[in-house]
């Protein structure tokens, strides 16, 4: 029997089911349908099984017969011997069809689990399956509120084998299954999930480019109490997108802007912090912005900084953003941490200016008691900020090499610091050198 011929046939049988909907004339329909699916099965036409195997399956739609639809999608994927891949595969697509069409969440969410199931490990409907798989972790957390099973739902995808999937879908199914882990707080799986991500395909397309600000914003929900240097370079990736140029933008740009500058003056002191101060005060968009570069500019000035007056001057504008809210945990932090940094850059100050000084003189100028201070300085020492050696017995603190600036690294400073890197790399290399020398001489003896 010809192609022509297994259609004409399809469409008798539908036909003959449309006009009664009897249960007599429904089995005898898939009666005949399948009289002709182990006819085709048995010669391998594939594309003639397709068409009937896609014929039975909207006979069951149509029908409103959708337990039964499950069961028939399960036996002919799982079930039926020597059967086509090719006209799985087509069946398959048809039911993917169906899923839109559905109203009924509980009937919806009971196919799509059908599709998974029977789609799993299956290479010729793997793009299927990544489709299926993104709508059913939608019905799971929408409808059900069961984030775990949605997670896991996406998690079974194994991105990393779906070689097949176009690029912008893999990336939109990674950015959902980072948006599930953080609502769970699973905040270390979600980092390393988002390394699957390409950062340099972001900046494509603007198309992309939406991505990328969908991206960046789920990486400030992450970092944006743990690691403040990293949240203010996020905030400054979406403002260097294509979409923020533009002037219609310019109320969100000020904010991203302002959160940018904010952050990053929250940071603890190090040349990282210093370099990228120094670059948001030469943004091409800081002029927006005016309060926030006054702000840059008493942070990378080589003067003390007083609390209570830097405070009072700021405070409004600090108010304007959220995580300076004093009504919660986590903005009585921000302030805190705010307070330390401004600690910080006027012990930098002293150890700019002087060589020597008494820790309870210091303590006077922060106006904070002498543990405090001491316990800032030795957070500096340790992290290599400054370098200063500490007499408990006199209260005597003696910097060395008082070079720290609010200027830039020098190219000279950084060749210093390659130099130095490098031979300690060569050092280490020559003694695992002789360490193997002395480990195969002995086994030589042996």
């Amino acid at each position: 029997m010809e192609v022509d011929t297994v259609d004409e046939k399809i469409e008798e049988v539908s036909l003959d089911l449309i006009q009664s909907i009897k249960t007599k004339t429904f089995n005898e329909a898939l009666e005949e349908l399948f009289q002709l699916e182990k006819k085709y099965r048995t010669v391998g036409d594939a594309i003639s099984i397709g068409r009937i195997l896609v014929a039975i399956v909207e006979i069951h739609f149509e029908s409103s017969k959708y337990q039964e639809l499950n069961e028939i999608i399960i036996t002919f994927a799982l079930k039926k011997h020597l059967q086509s891949e090719q006209a799985i595969g087509t069946m398959i697509r048809k039911c993917c069809e169906f899923v839109d069409a559905i109203e009924n969440n509980s009937i919806k969410m009971k196919l799509l689990e059908t599709l998974k199931h029977v789609t799993d490990g299956k290479l010729y409907a793997e793009i299927e399956r990544a489709k299926i798989c993104k709508e059913f972790a939608v019905m799971k957390r929408n409808n059900e509120s069961d984030v775990e099973g949605a997670i896991k739902i996406l998690e079974d995808l194994r991105l990393d084998t779906l070689t097949s999937l176009e690029r912008k879908e893999r990336i939109e199914i990674i950015l959902q299954l980072m948006e599930l882990l953080i609502e769970s707080k699973e905040f270390v799986k979600c980092l390393i999930v988002a390394k699957k991500i390409n950062k340099q395909i972001l900046d494509t397309t603007l198309e992309y480019q939406a991505l990328k600000i969908r991206f960046y914003r789920l990486m400030i929900t992450i970092d944006k109490y743990e690691n403040y240097l990293n949240t203010s370079r996020h905030y400054q990736f979406i403002i260097n997108t294509k979409v923020m140029q533009s002037e219609e933008q310019k109320e969100e740009r000020k904010k991203l802007l302002s959160y940018s500058i904010a952050y990053c003056i929250l940071a603890p002191f190090d040349h990282e912090k210093l370099t990228m101060m120094h670059e948001l005060s030469k943004h091409k968009f800081i002029s927006e912005v005016p309060s926030f570069r006054e702000l840059l500019k008493e942070y990378t000035t080589i003067e003390l900084i007083n609390w209570y007056t830097m405070k009072a001057q700021f405070k409004d504008d600090f108010l304007a953003l959220e995580i300076f809210d004093v009504n919660t945990q986590e903005g009585l932090k921000c302030w805190k941490d705010l307070r330390t940094s401004t600690i910080e850059h006027n012990i930098k100050v002293f150890a700019t200016y002087y060589q020597r000084a008494y820790l309870s003189h210091i303590s006077d100028f922060l106006d904070i008691n002498v543990d405090e201070t001491e316990k800032h300085l030795c957070n500096l020492i340790v992290n290599k900020s400054i370098k200063a050696k500490i007499d408990r017995l006199t209260g005597i603190i003696t910097f060395k090499n008082n070079h720290i600036t609010s200027e830039k690294p020098t190219n000279c400073q950084q060749e210093n610091v390659l130099q130095d890197w490098l031979h300690q790399l060569s050092t280490l290399m020559k003694l695992i050198d002789n360490t193997s020398h002395l480990i195969n001489k002995e086994e030589s003896e042996l």
